[in-house]
């Protein structure tokens, strides 16, 4: 696997792209009403025998993770927001929120094909529009701003995202 690729699939991984759920509800949730008698949003009972509680020995200064690079925003975001790619047991990039990926023979772009039936917390289905706007937020500042120099991310349709990568760094 070229040099090329294998940084910017670091560079996507470190990217928490965008939040999504595969079940919107679930099986354990409850739901009540409020004072006014609305329905209340659903929530999770804690089941002592599968759950584990962590706790952190500071505040986050915020859960987005596109604007901070703290331990305590990166580990209670991991769990919330997915990526494209992930790496298998081998260290190898395979397809996480993209159903498959390939990249051209130069390295100068990879193209996403998106898993499609995705949904985020509000039930919307994610779309490439949802993956260029996260990549692009990401992109803007900071560290993954000098990583990716003047990369750009775009949606070919629905389902397909396509980065154009500019001259990375050398590992």
């Amino acid at each position: 696997m070229n040099k090329r690729f294998m940084m910017s699939s670091f560079l996507i991984l470190s990217a928490m792209t965008v939040a999504a759920c595969a079940d919107p509800e679930p099986e354990n949730a409850v739901t009540g009403t409020n004072e006014q008698g609305d329905e209340e949003t659903p929530v999770t009972t804690e089941e002592t025998e599968n759950s584990v509680s962590l706790a952190w020995n500071s505040q986050p200064p915020t859960l987005d993770p596109h604007v901070t690079n703290t331990n305590v925003v990166r580990d209670l975001a991991r769990p919330v927001f997915e990526q494209l790619v992930t790496f298998d047991e081998s260290y190898e990039p395979i397809p996480m929120l993209a159903d498959s990926f390939e990249e051209n023979e130069d390295g100068s772009e990879i193209t996403f094909y998106l898993r499609e039936g995705v949904l985020f917390h509000n039930d919307e289905e994610m779309t490439a529009d949802d993956v260029v706007a996260s990549m692009e937020k990401w992109q803007s500042g900071g560290a993954p701003a000098a990583a990716m120099g003047d990369s750009t991310w775009q949606e070919v349709d629905e389902y397909t995202v396509k980065l154009h990568v500019d001259e990375l760094p050398s590992p």
